[in-house]
């Protein structure tokens, strides 16, 4: 949470840019998924600790995205669109975060966690 706030930014939407690619890539060819994020809130509550701010992650600061998402077939028509705001609630009981050490792998569960739900 020290970092400037436009190059932590772009480490965001740079991860999770890639995480939704890799989540895309196991459509169906010819299918093609656009998506457009219009809001990230992302798991925990930066908080000042002395000088410092550091990122506290409790149950309370729930992990929360706003999208636009039109998946496409291999002729350009719209098969499903739909504007969602996608959230956990539950992400620190999620088994798959513990082992992990990703800074963001509590939004990356909950996108991998929606997209199967959504494209299954």
């Amino acid at each position: 949470a020290n970092g400037s706030n436009k190059k932590f930014k772009a480490r965001v939407f740079k991860e999770l840019e890639q995480h939704l690619t890799e989540l895309a890539s196991t459509l169906p060819e010819p299918y093609t998924l656009e998506i457009k994020v219009t809001n990230v809130d992302l798991a925990g509550n930066v908080q000042f600790i002395n000088t410092q701010q550091i990122r506290v992650i409790k149950e309370i600061f729930i992990p929360r995205m706003s999208l636009s998402y039109t998946l496409t077939d291999g002729n350009g028509k719209s098969l499903q669109t739909d504007t969602v705001e996608v959230k956990d609630m539950t992400f620190m009981n999620n088994l798959r975060t513990t082992a992990n050490r990703d800074s963001f792998v509590y939004e990356k569960n909950m996108l991998t966690s929606w997209f199967k739900e959504t494209f299954s």
